[in-house]
């Protein structure tokens, strides 16, 4: 419905308003307000210029969306930008314990050793992204790991309609609270090891690049899963 694509909007702002690494995607919302006049004293004029904006998207996922020639635009319409990661070329003083960083080289040539792939892609793809979360991803979270504590959905649960992303604006638990109890968790399971008098080793380690590295199997993922999405 319209008010649910609404709903994932507003969700959107949030989840990129707290999230200050994804610049291009803050930069794809503020172009997309840029084209209609916002008025919070005029509610039902923003309405109509929203519903206007979004029914293209609200054709699509009601598939109405004949030989899918809107989505196929959207699609081609994604794209990706690289972003440098730290490079081997900091510059330091006659004290080597002190980097300055600034936007004048003395380097002939800077040596980026990696980079981030950024997607930048039209509001309704990120949209998508959003109702599928909502719609979809509420039913996977009973097979998810416990011992996952990053992108935890943050959930409200109703008698008659079961688990939902909750009603506020956020999509996920802050990853803070996330850590602290992974953290606690660890610091609490060896505590329970010493008062038994057995010892206990606390081990962490940072997969570094672990979203590039990773290859998952979409198909035995599905198989695995014992939530029934239809």
């Amino acid at each position: 419905t319209y008010q649910q694509i609404f709903t994932a909007y507003k969700k959107l702002k949030n989840y990129y308003y707290y999230d200050n690494t994804s610049l291009y995607a803050r930069k794809t919302i503020a172009d997309f307000e840029s084209f209609f006049y916002i008025d919070h004293s005029e509610d039902e004029e923003l309405n109509t210029q929203l519903k206007t904006k979004f029914k293209s998207l609200l054709m699509i996922v009601n598939g109405a969306d004949g030989g899918g020639s809107l989505l196929n635009s959207l699609i081609d319409g994604i794209d990706y930008r690289l972003l440098p990661k730290p490079s081997s070329s900091g510059q330091e003083t006659a004290d080597t314990h002190i980097t300055y960083i600034s936007n004048v080289s003395k380097n002939e040539q800077i040596t980026i050793d990696q980079v981030n792939a950024v997607i930048v892609a039209p509001l309704e793809i990120h949209l998508i992204s959003v109702l599928w979360l909502m719609i979809v991803g509420v039913k996977y979270v009973n097979d998810v790991d416990r011992h996952n504590y990053a992108y935890q959905m943050e959930l409200t649960t109703d008698a008659d309609e079961g688990q939902s992303l909750n009603r506020g604006y956020h999509l996920f638990k802050p990853y803070f609270r996330g850590y602290q109890e992974w953290r606690d968790n660890a610091m609490t399971k060896a505590s329970a090891l010493l008062k038994q008098g057995e010892n206990a080793t606390i081990v962490s380690l940072d997969l570094k690049r672990f979203f590039y590295s990773v290859r998952v199997n979409v198909e035995t993922l599905l198989k695995s899963c014992s939530t029934d999405i239809s």
